[in-house]
């Protein structure tokens, strides 16, 4: 149930890779705060049952089934986002993948996808979202590959 105390009542969070794992997890947890969670994965089963379960709760959450890898894809589900809950106030780029293998043994076509689902990926949502944050003076970004907060504007 939504907490009207919670800190981040009134916010507009968006979670790449959200469906599952540490992402749905940070969509919990954003939704327990009180913000408006945005799920973005390529996962839609995962999406739409974590959507469900949160919606159920009483919280307030939308699915959007994108590959943010993809520049097209990720502007997608930002302008999905925002038609839907009117603005961006959280970025937290989570979607990514890892191949546990030894250095050596990696193809040049295994380290591409891991820098286009883990870096670009960052990348593009940031770069997307950030415009926006800053003409209206507010706004959060975290990332993996960041491992804290990247910008914090109030």
């Amino acid at each position: 149930m939504t907490n009207p105390q919670g800190r981040l009542v009134g916010r507009v969070a968006l979670i790449s890779g959200g469906a599952n794992g540490a992402g749905a997890a940070s969509a919990r947890l954003f939704a327990r705060e009180s913000a408006k969670v945005s799920i973005v994965d390529r996962d839609a089963e995962a999406g739409h049952k974590l959507e469900q379960e949160l919606n159920a709760q009483g919280f307030s959450a939308f699915f959007v089934c994108a590959d943010v890898s993809k520049a097209d894809k990720a502007e997608f589900a930002v302008k999905a986002t925002i038609e839907k809950f009117g603005c961006i106030d959280i970025l937290f780029n989570h979607a990514g993948i890892i191949i546990v293998k030894p250095f050596l043994e990696f193809s040049i076509e295994e380290w591409d996808e891991m820098m286009e689902n883990n870096a670009k990926s960052a990348f593009l949502m940031t770069r997307l979202v950030l415009p926006e944050m800053l003409k209206r003076g507010y706004g959060v970004g975290h990332g993996l590959i960041f491992g804290r907060p990247f910008f914090n504007m109030k």
